[in-house]
């Protein structure tokens, strides 16, 4: 099935051609809503999913399954940020062995902790549910940080005249509760 959003238009800007895409308006005017339309994809979405799941009957456990991906995974999104570790030095790392680039593989390593975070929270029927302070987990240093602070936690001031937040003055060195 083929699908088009828009069209690609060259127009003149300054007596330079430019490029630009083009949307269709929304909503479309003939969509295929058909139950035909989608059943070639979801017969394949359905076979995949049927292969993942033989697959996942011949390993051990699913964590067994999901460990090479998971760290894939951290590893791609962390090298979006710069990183330059490799897959070989993060089992490497985990196996304890030396690695050259420490700094890499430890940015990559707090991925792997903040999953591990989330994991366990929506595995423990007294975790925290699936929310922004669960998916927003960061890590910093070996300690997991969870979510936003609530503004009045914070014991800042507004200072309109100056249109800036400040500490509050009145208790500098106080603080109001535990960021964790």
């Amino acid at each position: 099935m083929k699908r088009t959003t828009g069209t690609d238009v060259t127009s003149t800007t300054l007596s330079e051609p430019v490029r630009a895409f083009v949307p269709h308006p929304l909503p479309p005017s003939n969509p295929e809503l058909s139950p035909e339309a989608y059943a070639d994809l979801n017969h394949q979405a359905e076979f995949a999913l049927a292969r993942l799941s033989g697959v996942s009957g011949l390993v051990p456990s699913v964590d067994w399954l999901l460990y090479s991906a998971i760290r894939k995974e951290a590893l791609l999104t962390s090298q979006i940020e710069g990183t330059q570790a490799t897959l070989t030095d993060l089992f490497d790392e985990e196996a304890g062995l030396a690695v050259s680039n420490t700094d890499d593989v430890e940015e990559v390593s707090n991925y792997l902790r903040a999953f591990r975070l989330v994991r366990d929270n929506l595995r423990d029927p007294n975790g925290l549910p699936i929310s922004v302070r669960l998916t927003g987990a960061m890590i910093m240093g070996d300690e997991p940080l969870l979510g936003a602070i609530p503004m009045e936690d914070m014991d800042l001031v507004v200072v309109p005249a100056q249109q800036r937040v400040d500490v509050n003055p009145a208790s500098p060195n106080v603080p109001m509760s535990l960021a964790k």
